[in-house]
């Protein structure tokens, strides 16, 4: 037998012996459980520790998983100086039994907070979505949050704000398109006689055979999608629906309805250019969503995000001239006609616009329709404009202050502003601070800090290695700016992280494992987004000795407390 073979007989051998004695371990409930909450432990502790010595940011949101009672993860982000940059955890999941009001469920907090000696000085922000039980003034738990650190930023969700402005401009248009996804979701969803049906006329249209997507009102960026594969199906769609009308009065008085809705959408001229104009111009907030979804430190970018967005959506159908005399882009009154641009110069999109002119040479577009259009269009932008102005930081002190992280804007940077951080934050005082300004400077000329800061990493991987430079008696350059930087990347920008959080639970506790309780489901979450925010691979975790003996006598060690 040749010397290759006999190898690749060799590790084959060996892979099954390997394999044989892995499958001799078996675990059950009680040891499994037991053995994950051991390992959680250490991971808490460790957060803890962090917690008590340096900044973070906190976050949290009601979960309806739990019949009677809501869980709350309680999710930190702090600069973790062993991995080199900012990491999201979870502290733990709680419980909050009876009423999910502002002070119960800050009180729930507050306990962990409490049990675990962190202190509130330590926390500079917190992160949660808009509702009034969470950023409410009087009752809301931000305002619970206040009452122990007067400087706790309260993030209130952006990601949440560019939903509903776009919604905003949607619900200005005169098409109900939230309901038509509604419908053809729904008319087909359960029937299979429909699916097979639909998926006939698909391979008669050639087009491909994709499902039709199913849209969620309060999923961030599901509207898109769901339009843009309307788009794609358009012409079977079409088709299939004119085709039910045949069938109508063998469908119940729902079905009815629904295909009368759909029916009507395809017959109207305008209804496509309406999905054109949706999918040329909701990229404008996905796009900022996307960025704000990040897990990585986004605070320094949100001011120049927001100005971004706001003058995309001002040049579309206000004229140059008011926008290039306005001081200010917030004082714009884009609602006067006067100043909005004329029919023809209003950006809509070039697949819109190409559509708008063939309809139009069909003579399927009268004056009537494209005054509808043009009233619509500019409502859309000046609906969600108005949103953004009203409810978003845009002139936030704190948000515009913000941008003294990004090392990209050094030079243009103020000491003022690093100095409003430093002032509003105690926990950031070090015995050095009489150098901060010295070193601020310093840090806005180095050579090497603009080698790092034209360098595309993160804001907070960036910061840790301004941190490791060196003059030439060894000396680190900037340490106490870099401490003063890296609480300030812990600051929040969205309640992504929270929801990341959710679905984790969601994928823990199935009907398959209906009984698993709180600590559990609190343990597993811990411990995966740990590995998560670290880009750690579960089967490459190499454990240490001593967290593996913890392990092995986990389930001991349980039993013994149970029986106390």
């Amino acid at each position: 037998m040749a010397e290759p073979v006999k190898k690749k007989l060799r590790l084959e051998q060996k892979f099954r012996s390997e394999l044989s004695n892995r499958k001799k371990f078996s675990c059950g409930s009680s040891k499994a459980a037991a053995v994950i909450r051991s390992v959680s432990t250490d991971i808490s502790h460790e957060l803890t520790e962090r917690m008590l010595s340096s900044p973070f940011t906190i976050g949290t949101d009601g979960s309806n998983d739990r019949g009677s009672g809501q869980l709350y993860p309680i999710v930190v982000r702090t600069f973790d100086n062993s991995v080199g940059y900012v990491v999201s955890d979870v502290l733990c999941i709680k419980e909050c039994i009876g009423p999910s009001t502002g002070e119960n469920i800050f009180n729930t907090i507050d306990k962990e907070f409490e049990d675990r000696k962190i202190p509130w000085k330590n926390c500079l922000g917190f992160a949660c979505d808009n509702a009034s039980v969470m950023t409410g003034v009087h009752a809301g738990v931000a305002s619970f949050v206040k009452r122990k650190n007067e400087g706790t930023y309260i993030d209130g969700c952006t990601s949440h704000l560019l939903h509903l402005a776009a919604k905003k401009g949607t619900d200005a248009l005169n098409v109900d398109l939230e309901q038509f996804l509604t419908d053809i979701y729904y008319y087909m969803e359960k029937s299979s006689k429909r699916k097979k049906e639909f998926k006939e006329v698909q391979e008669e249209c050639g087009v491909q055979l994709h499902a039709v997507l199913k849209y969620g009102p309060t999923r961030w960026l599901s509207l898109l999608g769901c339009i843009s594969r309307v788009i794609e199906q358009w012409e079977a769609l079409k088709t299939y629906f004119v085709g039910e009308m045949s069938n109508i009065k063998k469908c119940s008085s729902s079905a009815k309805d629904r295909l009368g809705r759909i029916t009507s959408f395809f017959s109207d001229s305008k209804s496509k250019l309406y999905c054109y104009f949706l999918e040329e111009n909701l990229p404008l907030f996905t796009n900022a969503n996307l960025t704000f979804q990040k897990g990585s430190p986004q605070i320094h970018k949100t001011q120049r995000i927001l100005d971004d967005l706001m003058t995309e959506i001002i040049v579309r159908f206000v004229k140059p001239e008011v926008v290039t005399e306005a001081k200010d882009l917030l004082k714009i009154d884009f609602d006067a006609h006067k100043n909005q641009k004329a029919r023809g110069e209003i950006i809509v999109g070039d697949k819109t616009e190409k559509l708008w002119k063939q309809l139009k040479a069909d003579d399927l577009l009268d004056k009537k329709n494209e005054d509808t259009l043009v009233h619509d269009f500019r409502g859309f932008f000046a609906s969600a404009l108005k949103y953004i102005i009203q409810k978003f930081p845009i002139t936030d002190i704190f948000v515009q202050n913000a941008t003294v992280i990004d090392p990209a804007r050094r030079v243009e940077a103020k000491y003022s502003m690093l100095e409003y951080f430093v002032e509003r934050y105690p926990c950031l005082h070090s015995p050095e601070m009489s150098m901060l300004k010295a070193e601020f400077g310093k840090y806005q000329v180095h050579p090497k800090v603009s080698e790092i800061a034209s360098n595309t990493m993160n804001v907070d991987r960036q910061w840790n290695l301004i941190g490791q430079l060196k003059n030439s008696d060894g000396h680190l350059l900037f340490p106490t700016l870099t401490e003063v930087m890296k609480g300030l990347c812990c600051l929040t920008h969205s309640n992504a992280e929270v929801e990341r959080v959710f679905s984790l639970v969601r994928k823990n506790q199935t009907e398959y494992r209906p009984t698993l309780g709180t600590e559990t489901v609190s343990s597993l979450v811990v411990q995966k987004v740990n590995m998560l925010s670290r880009g750690s691979i579960c089967y490459k975790q190499n454990f240490p000795p001593a967290l593996v003996r913890k392990a092995k006598s986990a389930c001991t060690e349980s039993l013994k407390c149970y029986k106390q």
